[in-house]
């Protein structure tokens, strides 16, 4: 996290998030202070701050004021049902489903932040030898190169012309395409290095969506279907590549809680699970030979 560039609110987020996610970071334990994660991340404490409602609006912490340090949340004993957030829930189905000698992942996303984190987690699983699969299979569909994004969005200004809210818009979603081809290239990379260092069968492939998604949904060895829906929202300002402060409504993933469904429990469910199955290749067979985002 050095260099001239400074660290988003997101990545803040992301690396407690992997904390927590490791167990490094423990429920009840409190976080540093802000002004001690400020600089260890050298940023403003304004950052801090965004990373740690990103946190707290993904259930990942308590008590977030200025009053005091945040803790890292417990999960009910009553509750041990609900639906969490996104990059809990799919970590703990995936080590699940590389359980199976043969792996498969279909999958719609947005930008496939959170299947990136999954499979990156899912590295080190492999690498400590919990799990051992013989193949992953992994296609995934993301909003095609021409589509015109419902998201992120500036947030209309009175002082803002129309060409000047659609060439901001056009700044904001050029970030977030790039954005989704780095994450398709560590995907990439990382399937590369299952084959190459591990020796598992393993490959991945992308198509393009005609549209936005507006639900994510992963389907797991045709056995289970993970859903969560996109919620728009007006997120506060941040800065843009251009330097300028944008409050934008956006969604975050991370904050989806995503609702499990298997053919294990029940009619209902199975009848799902493989509805989902057959929608998912018939959307791919359709779409899957155009060129994705990147």
């Amino acid at each position: 996290m050095n260099g001239s560039r400074k660290t988003t609110p997101q990545e803040i987020a992301d690396t407690l998030r992997e904390r927590i996610n490791e167990g490094r970071l423990k429920a009840g334990d409190r976080l540093s202070t802000q002004a001690e994660l400020a600089d260890e991340f050298r940023v403003e404490r304004g950052a801090v701050r965004l990373a740690l409602q990103i946190l707290k609006d993904a259930g990942l912490l308590d008590n977030v004021s200025k009053g005091s340090p945040p803790r890292v949340a417990e999960l009910p004993p009553d509750e041990p049902q609900r639906p969490r957030a996104t990059v809990l829930s799919l970590n703990d189905h995936l080590v699940q489903a590389f359980s199976s000698p043969d792996v498969t992942i279909d999958a719609v996303c947005f930008t496939a932040e959170t299947l990136m984190l999954g499979l990156n987690h899912m590295r080190g699983v492999i690498e400590q030898g919990t799990v051992c699969p013989e193949s992953i299979t992994m296609r995934c569909l993301l909003p095609g190169p021409q589509v015109e994004l419902a998201f992120p969005v500036p947030v209309p200004r009175p002082d803002r012309t129309a060409a000047a809210q659609r060439e901001l818009t056009t700044t904001v979603q050029r970030k977030l395409r790039s954005q989704i081809q780095n994450q398709k290239t560590v995907m990439e990379r990382t399937f590369y290095a299952w084959r190459e260092v591990r020796r598992i069968r393993a490959t991945v492939s992308f198509g393009w969506l005609p549209t936005t998604p507006m639900q994510k949904w992963y389907v797991l060895n045709g056995e289970q279907v993970l859903l969560g829906d996109y919620v728009t929202a007006k997120y506060p300002p941040s800065d843009d590549p251009d330097g300028y402060e944008i409050e934008v409504y956006d969604v975050r993933g991370f904050n989806t809680p995503l609702f499990a469904f298997r053919i294990e429990d029940g009619p209902r469910d199975a009848a799902l699970v493989e509805e989902k199955q057959k929608t998912f290749n018939a959307v791919w067979a359709t779409y899957a030979d155009w060129p994705t985002l990147a």
